[in-house]
């Protein structure tokens, strides 16, 4: 086996290392119980990069260490511990629909939907808890599968790498996230799938009648479709020519009206697509959005001023891809 050169940094104290390929982060703090990422340096790049301790090394990386009291190694912690938490929910509620579970400035919070509108009662939480600890005394394995490619397209060779990885953790469904472009495989498979829509493949590939077709394809072949809003599930229902088997996550700030959902995050900055959104500009919602940025995704103008949305948009992005509204 081939040497690389690497540089270890843990407690701000830099090491040079020699290792042979094929080490794992892991393995360079394997006594610091503490660690639970690295950030990354690769060779040709001055940018760190969050990687998880499965993370292979590279000839030339500067490898430092990501301690769990660190504000990366506490989102990392909140995060792990809200998928836990939906992993009991769903072994104690089967019938239980679920959203999204981020990490917040304190701590994380998850969304779900109980059949018929129910809540849980406190007696469900202290279960839930219970059944929590059970899930991490486990142990359970898991695997991190990355791809090089910067772009994921969807061709049958990722379905293929897709049906590789679900074969080989068994798994009942496999979620595509967004349903266009990558989801467009999707119906191929004959296992179950979910797709997620964010609202940026329905506002205008779901009113076009090439884009509607692909999309209503893969939402009518869908067991859940989760959707970031009411905005997104109303154009897949649109779009799909049928009612849908949706799971509605609030964004936190409801992009029409300013409307401030609880619990809501606070983001440092939010970036919008395509056309500004009258309801993220209000003083009242600073707070959740932070800094406010619109990133073009090449929509040209001529197309909103079509009979299909009747909108008439100048050339919002003359300079640059992305501009600051706040």
């Amino acid at each position: 086996m081939s040497e690389l050169s690497i540089v270890r940094v843990h407690a701000e104290e830099r090491q040079d290392r020699t290792v042979t390929t094929g080490t794992k982060a892991w393995e360079l703090f394997k006594e610091e119980t503490e660690v639970v990422a690295a950030r990354v340096v690769s060779t040709g790049s001055t940018d760190p990069a969050l990687k998880d301790l499965s993370y292979v090394l590279a000839d030339g990386d500067v490898v430092e260490s990501v301690p769990i009291d660190s504000k990366d190694g506490h989102d990392i912690l909140r995060h792990s511990t809200a998928h836990v938490m939906a992993q009991a929910v769903q072994q104690l509620f089967p019938e239980a629909k679920l959203g999204i579970g981020p990490p917040v400035t304190d701590g994380f919070y998850y969304d779900f939907e109980l059949p018929g509108g129910a809540t849980f009662s406190n007696e469900d939480l202290e279960a839930i808890e219970a059944r929590m600890r059970q899930v991490i005394d486990a142990d359970q394995a898991f695997a991190v599968s990355r791809s090089r490619e910067p772009v994921l397209l969807p061709t049958r060779s990722l379905l293929r790498r897709v049906e590789r990885l679900a074969d080989g953790m068994d798994a009942e469904l496999v979620i595509w996230d967004p349903a266009l472009p990558v989801g467009h495989v999707a119906p191929r498979s004959d296992r179950p799938y979910a797709v997620v829509l964010h609202g940026a493949e329905v506002t205008v590939p779901g009113r076009l009648p090439v884009g509607r077709s692909l999309l209503a394809r893969v939402l009518r072949s869908a067991s859940l479709v989760i959707c970031a809003g009411g905005y997104p599930a109303r154009e897949a229902t649109r779009a799909a020519g049928t009612e849908l088997p949706p799971v509605v996550v609030p964004p936190g700030v409801d992009t029409t009206t300013g409307v401030v959902s609880d619990p809501a995050i606070k983001a440092t900055a939010t970036v919008t697509l395509a056309l500004p959104k009258e309801g993220l500009r209000g003083p009242a919602v600073a707070a959740q959005v932070g800094e406010l940025y619109l990133a073009d995704i090449g929509v040209p103008p001529s197309l909103y001023a079509g009979p299909t949305l009747g909108l008439t948009v100048g050339n919002i992005f003359p300079h640059s891809e992305i501009i600051r509204l706040r």
